[in-house]
């Protein structure tokens, strides 16, 4: 659905962008998934780091918002393992231990933005609109090179046929 500017709607734009929570405290991780999916967003939850990377690579998610403390995995090194799923991944990054310097750490090891706790949904649901919309303008951008590929293909095609070439 496009708006009249060609832009897609939000709506649209956060109906097309599954977002992965994991949050190892069940009562965090429901409230955070519940305001999500109300907000429109196709929503997966989960208290495992393992089963989050599962479902980065297996249901499509392509923002991950992760709760750094897991007696699991350290943050960091489950951002870095992540990013080798898919190096595309946007990640949200939340945190008790808000520290500046761990936060500079992580958005230079690949994080999309760092929240520190208590954080506020609509913050993230913000952030979100924002990685919806630089997705919507990446699929926009590849489909006009698609277009212009199959256009300069098709004109090179006639005058190889015309002995133009």
């Amino acid at each position: 659905m496009a708006t009249s500017l060609g832009k897609p709607s939000l709506s649209s734009a956060r109906k097309y962008l599954p977002v992965c929570v994991l949050d190892d405290e069940a009562d965090q991780l429901e409230r955070t998934t519940s305001w999500l999916m109300n907000s429109g967003f196709p929503v997966l939850g989960t208290t495992s780091p393992q089963e989050a990377l599962q479902k980065v690579r297996m249901e499509g998610c392509r923002v991950l918002v992760a709760d750094l403390k897991s007696p699991d995995m350290d943050g960091l090194a489950f951002l870095e393992k992540a990013l080798q799923h898919d190096p595309g991944l946007q990640i949200v990054l939340v945190s008790n231990k808000y520290s500046v310097d761990y936060a500079v750490e992580a958005i230079k090891r690949g994080a999309h933005e760092y929240l520190p706790r208590p954080f506020d949904l609509a913050r993230l649901e913000k952030i979100l609109d924002e990685v919806a919309e630089i997705q919507a303008q990446r699929s926009e951008v590849r489909d006009l090179e698609e277009k212009l590929f199959k256009k300069l293909s098709v004109s090179g095609d006639r005058r190889e046929e015309s002995g133009d070439a």
